[in-house]
């Protein structure tokens, strides 16, 4: 549903900001990373984990972190780990306290977004929503997109407050302060968004008692295939 806090059509950029210094960095890191995701050139990373919820109804009432699901299920939470790592018990056991699990990038928590902006602060940023999805559809083809590692976006501008706000029901996949100093990025195939910044505002994210953020390295592995910790012998053969 669309509301007045949501961008209009009208609110896409003509005037394109540049897009080259993303681009260029995210296309020569290697696939699967952080910095396939947010680029290598910031001072520090952080992973921020889409909550778990218990839902009525299909309404989230509660909300839980990564990490007290892995004290349930017995696994180790560590930075690089999988949610179907961490996760491997049936959700109707009575250990489990959660009925759904995290959530990508369109259904992130709306306190989660609000929170990493207000960790970043107020800066003037720009946002990008991929054009592939299909509630895009009836959107003028004919306005000017960015193009990031071979995919095209359109464009907002804001504040980093303007994250919590949707394009015909998406959220931004990727945005990032005009002064270049931090990008986030929600990528639609996993349930952590990742954020390159100063080491301040990394370190603002991590102490955010609202969130549950790591810190990560630019060369970190994202994939599934990356908790080598509670799957010492990669991921079985369903996941």
């Amino acid at each position: 549903m669309t509301t007045a806090h949501d961008w209009a059509d009208t609110d896409q950029l003509v005037a394109l900001p540049p897009t080259a210094w993303i681009d260029e960095a995210i296309t020569s890191a290697r696939f699967g990373t952080v910095a396939h995701l947010v680029t290598n050139r910031f001072d520090s990373y952080a992973r921020v984990l889409h909550p778990a919820r218990r839902t009525v109804h299909g309404v989230p009432v509660e909300y839980f972190r990564w990490a007290d699901v892995a004290r349930v299920t017995g696994a180790i939470a560590h930075a690089r780990m999988q949610w179907d790592a961490i996760a491997d018990i049936d959700e109707e056991s009575p250990l489990a306290f959660w009925n759904e699990g995290p959530s990508s990038t369109n259904l992130i928590p709306n306190h989660v977004v609000a929170e990493i902006a207000a960790r970043l602060g107020d800066d003037e940023c720009y946002f990008a929503v991929w054009e592939g999805n299909s509630s895009l559809q009836g959107v003028n083809r004919d306005l000017p997109k960015a193009t990031i590692d071979q995919h095209r976006f359109h464009i907002m501008v804001g504040t980093a407050a303007d994250a919590t706000r949707h394009f015909h029901g998406l959220r931004p996949n990727l945005w990032w302060a005009r002064d270049r100093s931090w990008i986030v990025a929600s990528n639609i195939d996993l349930v952590s968004t990742y954020v390159g910044g100063t080491a301040d505002a990394i370190d603002r994210l991590l102490h955010a008692p609202v969130i549950e953020a790591c810190e990560v390295s630019a060369n970190d592995d994202v994939t599934i295939t990356s908790d080598t910790v509670n799957w010492s012998e990669g991921p079985p053969r369903h996941c």
